[in-house]
């Protein structure tokens, strides 16, 4: 019975060892995305926590709008030499009802929201 169990605690040692060294190729999200007329230019803050250190990254296109693409990195800081992720907006949807944002739009009738995916 100890074998049994020595045996199911090494493979869930090994399943989490690999577990966390497998990447991410992608993480699909919806991001909702406050609008203020049509030239509203959006800013993006990722912050990345791994086991190597956290990285600290800025994206922004440049004009005053934002367009579907792939958004450029401007900042990738962080110890070692992880590049920095691609960040894309693959849509935008101006649908966002009070569902989605809850209270929002008791702020300002003129508040409208961006549905980046």
């Amino acid at each position: 019975m100890k074998t049994i169990r020595l045996i199911i605690c090494l493979l869930a040692g090994l399943f989490q060892i690999i577990s966390f060294s497998t990447k991410a190729d992608s993480f699909p999200l919806t991001v909702y995305i406050e609008e203020h007329g049509v030239y509203t230019q959006v800013d993006f803050i990722l912050d990345v926590v791994t086991s190597e250190g956290a990285y600290h990254g800025e994206y922004y296109q440049d004009g005053k709008k934002l367009l579907t693409g792939t958004v450029p990195n401007r900042v990738w800081t962080g110890p070692g030499n992880i590049p920095a992720p691609a960040l894309e907006v693959a849509g935008q949807s101006h649908n966002a009802n009070d569902s989605d944002c809850p209270g929002l739009n008791a702020l300002s009738s003129r508040w409208g929201a961006i549905a980046c995916r």
